[in-house]
């Protein structure tokens, strides 16, 4: 009985499901990645990843418009009466608020349409724009005409989902994690299984096409379901939704400062591979490429025990719930320090064993001291993700600025420091972010949960 009721709460918890999905994001690759590179040839392989890159036209027009969803959502379901520009407002009225319907069917009949508007762009992008320079590139695999069509089957797809991507972002703000992160865990094991079944019957490039297309529809319809059943429940009427052109106005200002930062941290975060693949040699960037990628998973995993509460640091805003916000963030923060710290020493310590004599991978890690430097600077930069998440929760957007002006100065001070050796490098870059983005960030952070 002890063992069932143990069970029970573990499939209940978000942080459980939500650790299911990282291990079988990154652990699935390990399964699949073998297959594909059996199956397919090197230029179809390289067709797709090109295709890929394009995915991300709708990763900065979703850049900030899904964080500003899901906090919106978070604060009407608190029973915030209004949205602000910037700040929130806290509900005194009852002891326990009630969702606010209205608010709720307002944002979702605002966005619904915002994101049918975006697809219809990302077509326009992709089949006018795009398509001319990806007919001249399949004309360097054996059937042109497979990778035209490879192409048209994503474009197409592409903006079909992106127009339901609102539904993972309602989500989130109705604080549901535990069903967000099902929905992302069978929607990719779903795709593993279309990749390796169609691999092994020989579809080749279409195999990765199609098992993308299916795991992508999964994830916007199943998330789509589930956010209606809540909703209805809610009591919002999801026949009656129009587009609010005034609440627009008022969340578009945070909107475009969330994409710009988000867009900002993807440049600063890039600068190691960028650099070195542009100024020393490709077998250099392919190293330090791997060692960032290693650097970030562990990060990732560190950060789940944080991730998981960020929807509810919102509601807790609106409830007034300041000091209980403030006891989770740093409790959390402290298990989320130990996971990365942890994670660093074992990729120190087995880094080189696993990479070299186990998977014998013909791209080696960095020497010890530029892997470790790596491991800091990205250890570094997920603690300032936590209280930039924190800024965010409480639509507090100011430091956009930092990260849009501090990452001028980090791109340059870390060019010269390149000519003096990776380690000197690294050293650089790690303080100069230190000092005008990331320690500003957590102060601006910390702040927030000032009463």
């Amino acid at each position: 009985m002890f063992l069932k009721a143990h069970i029970a709460r573990l499939c209940s918890s978000a942080i459980v499901w939500s650790y299911a999905t990282t291990f079988l994001r990154f652990g699935g690759v390990l399964l699949v990645l073998p297959v594909v590179l059996r199956s397919v040839p090197t230029a179809e392989l390289g067709l797709f990843y090109f295709f890929q890159t394009l995915n991300v036209v709708t990763s900065l027009i979703d850049a900030g418009v899904g964080p500003t969803v899901y906090r919106s959502v978070s604060y009407a379901f608190a029973g915030a009466q209004s949205l602000k520009e910037k700040g929130y407002e806290v509900e005194t009225t009852k002891e326990e608020a009630s969702p606010n319907a209205g608010l709720l069917a307002r944002i979702v009949g605002t966005y619904s349409r915002f994101y049918l508007l975006g697809a219809g762009v990302l077509l326009f992008v992709f089949l006018v724009i795009c398509s001319p320079f990806v007919w001249h590139l399949t004309e360097q695999i054996n059937n042109p005409a497979s990778g035209r069509g490879v192409w048209i089957l994503l474009a197409g797809a592409g903006a079909f989902n992106f127009a339901g991507s609102l539904w993972n972002s309602v989500l989130a703000g109705l604080n549901r994690i535990r069903e967000q992160q099902r929905v992302q865990l069978v929607s990719i094991a779903i795709g593993y299984l279309v990749t390796i079944v169609a691999l092994l019957l020989g579809w080749g490039l279409w195999a990765l096409a199609v098992s993308t297309v299916i795991q992508a529809f999964l994830s916007r319809e199943l998330a789509r379901r589930i956010s209606h059943s809540y909703l209805f429940y809610l009591g919002v009427d999801l026949k009656k939704l129009s587009f609010d052109s005034g609440l627009f106005a008022t969340l578009w200002p945070s909107a475009w400062r969330s994409g710009l930062v988000s867009a900002g941290v993807s440049a600063y975060l890039s600068i190691p591979v960028f650099y070195t693949s542009s100024f020393t040699n490709l077998d250099q960037a392919a190293s330090v490429g791997l060692a960032m990628q290693i650097a970030l998973t562990v990060g990732q995993v560190a950060s789940v025990v944080i991730l998981v509460k960020g929807p509810l640091f919102g509601i807790l805003r609106v409830s007034g719930e300041i000091g209980k916000l403030h006891k989770i963030f740093y409790q959390r923060l402290v298990i989320a320090t130990f996971l990365s710290l942890a994670g660093s020493i074992g990729v120190l310590m087995m880094g080189n064993w696993f990479i070299h004599d186990l998977i014998r991978s013909k791209t080696h890690l960095p020497s010890l001291g530029v892997l470790a430097l790596i491991l800091l600077f990205v250890a570094l930069d997920n603690l300032q993700a936590n209280f930039r998440g924190l800024a965010i929760s409480a639509n507090q957007m100011g430091f956009w600025k930092i990260i849009a002006f501090g990452g001028g100065g980090v791109v340059v001070a870390s060019f010269f420091a390149l000519k003096s050796g990776m380690l000197l490098f690294f050293c650089v870059l790690i303080l100069v972010k230190l000092i005008i983005i990331d320690l500003p960030i957590v102060a601006f952070g910390a702040k927030t949960l000032c009463p």
